[in-house]
C-alpha cells in the first residue's frame, strides 16, 4: 500500500468514526453496543495506519533543511559585553545610547520565536504569525476608505488563515511583553568557540513560554465551548466520544487533544469495551501518546479541562522583534553576565467550533 493509499484510508476510517460521534451526540445519547464495537473498530484502524505512515514517512529521507543566517558580528560582540550602544550602518541592530537595549538581528529574533513554540506544549499547536502593531483585528465593520484600506493590511496578515476559508469569526490579539532573566558564567561567555546566542535563546524561551501558554489557555478557555460530564463528576469513555462529535467536521482532521498531566493519568487507566486502553502510548522517541489514533500535548495550564480540537485556529500573534538586554552591572561581576531576553505576543481565537473542551463536574 503507498503513502497515498494508506493516508485516504486512515482518512476514510477518521470520518467513520466521526460520524458515529456525531449521531450519538445529535441524538444526546449514549452509543449502543453496535456503535461502541464500529467506534472501536474504526480508531484501531485509525491507530495502525498512522503507525505505517509513520513508519514510511520515517524511511523516506528528508531534504535538507536550511540553515538560518547567522546573528551578526556586532551582536556578538554586544553579548559578551565588547560594546553596548553603537550604532548600525546596516540596520542589523538598533541601540539606544540611552539604555544600552539592543533590537535583535531578525535571524536571532525568528530562531528565538521558533525555540519559544517548538515543543513547549500548547504553543506548539498554535499558528505563529507576525503582526505589524499590537492588536490585529479582521474585519472591521468600516466602510470608509481608511477601514477599507485596513482591512485589506490584515487580510494580508491572515492570508493563510483565509484561503483555507475557515469559518472564523471577530479575532483581536492584544500583545504582552514577556521577560526572563537568563545567567551565563563569564567562562562560558568569554569562549568563542560556543554559540552564545543558542544557550540565550533556549534558556529564556522556556521561561517565555511557561508565561505566554498561560495566556493563550486564558483565550481559549473564553472563546471555547467547554462542556461538563455527568453528575458522578467522572469522565468516561462516552464523554469523550462525545466530545469528539462536538468539534465541527472541518477541523476533525487535524484535531488534537490537550491535557495536564493530572488529567492525561486519568485518562491513561481508562480501557474500551474490549479492555484494551484507550492511549496508546508512543513506540518511538520523539512520537506523542494518542487517544482515539488523535495525539495528546501535555500542558498543565490546561487545568482541569480536556481540550480536543484543531488548534491551528488559534493565532500565537508575534511582533517584529524580540530584543536582549546585557545587565551592565553584571558585567562588572568575575562570576556570571545576566541577560533579559524579551518577546512580545499574544493569542486570539479565529474558530469558536474548532476546539471543544471537556470537564468533570464538581
Amino acid at each position: 500500500m503507498t503513502l497515498k493509499e494508506m493516508r485516504a484510508n486512515k482518512r476514510a476510517a477518521e470520518q467513520r468514526a466521526q460520524a458515529v460521534a456525531s449521531t450519538v451526540q445529535a441524538e444526546k445519547r449514549s452509543m449502543t453496543t453496535a456503535e461502541v464495537t464500529q467506534f472501536d473498530d474504526a480508531m484501531a484502524e485509525v491507530e495502525t495506519l498512522k503507525r505505517s505512515i509513520t513508519a514510511a514517512e520515517m524511511a523516506t529521507p528528508a531534504g535538507t533543511p536550511t540553515p538560518a543566517a547567522p546573528a551578526s558580528t556586532e551582536f556578538r560582540a554586544y553579548l559578551r559585553g565588547e560594546q553596548r550602544a553603537t550604532s548600525s550602518a546596516n540596520g542589523g541592530s538598533n541601540n539606544t545610547d540611552a539604555d544600552g537595549k539592543f533590537v535583535n538581528p531578525n535571524a536571532f529574533s525568528n530562531d528565538l520565536f521558533t525555540e519559544i513554540s517548538d515543543d513547549n506544549g500548547i504553543l506548539s499547536l498554535l499558528r505563529p504569525m507576525k503582526v505589524s502593531s499590537d492588536k490585529l483585528e479582521y474585519p472591521t465593520l468600516d466602510d470608509t476608505a481608511t477601514g477599507k484600506a485596513t482591512d485589506i493590511k490584515q487580510a494580508k496578515e491572515l492570508d493563510t488563515i483565509k484561503r483555507r476559508k475557515l469559518a472564523f469569526k471577530n479575532v483581536e490579539i492584544a500583545l504582552s511583553t514577556y521577560a526572563v532573566e537568563t545567567v551565563i558564567s563569564n567562562q562560558l561567555r568569554d569562549d568563542n568557540a560556543v554559540n552564545l546566542e543558542s544557550h540565550i535563546s533556549t534558556l529564556a524561551s522556556a521561561g517565555i513560554a511557561r508565561n505566554a501558554s498561560k495566556d493563550a489557555f486564558t483565550v481559549i478557555a473564553a472563546g471555547v465551548t467547554v462542556s461538563d460530564s455527568a453528575a458522578s463528576g467522572l469522565i468516561d469513555y462516552n464523554d469523550l466520544v462525545t466530545q469528539l462529535g462536538g468539534v465541527n467536521g472541518k477541523y476533525y482532521q487535524r484535531g488534537e487533544y490537550c491535557m495536564s498531566q493530572a488529567k492525561f493519568i486519568d485518562i491513561l487507566k481508562m480501557v474500551d469495551s474490549n479492555k484494551r486502553p484507550l492511549v496508546t502510548m508512543p513506540i518511538e522517541k520523539g512520537m506523542k501518546p494518542s487517544l482515539f489514533g488523535k495525539g495528546i500535548t501535555i500542558d498543565d495550564n490546561a487545568g482541569d479541562t480536556i481540550y480536543f480540537g484543531d488548534f491551528s485556529t488559534i493565532v500565537l500573534a508575534q511582533n517584529h522583534n524580540t530584543s536582549t538586554l546585557v545587565d551592565i552591572y553584571s558585567l562588572s561581576s568575575d562570576l556570571a553576565t545576566k541577560y533579559v531576553t524579551s518577546a512580545r505576543m499574544g493569542p486570539g481565537v479565529l474558530s469558536a467550533v474548532a476546539v471543544v473542551g471537556l470537564k468533570a463536574k464538581a
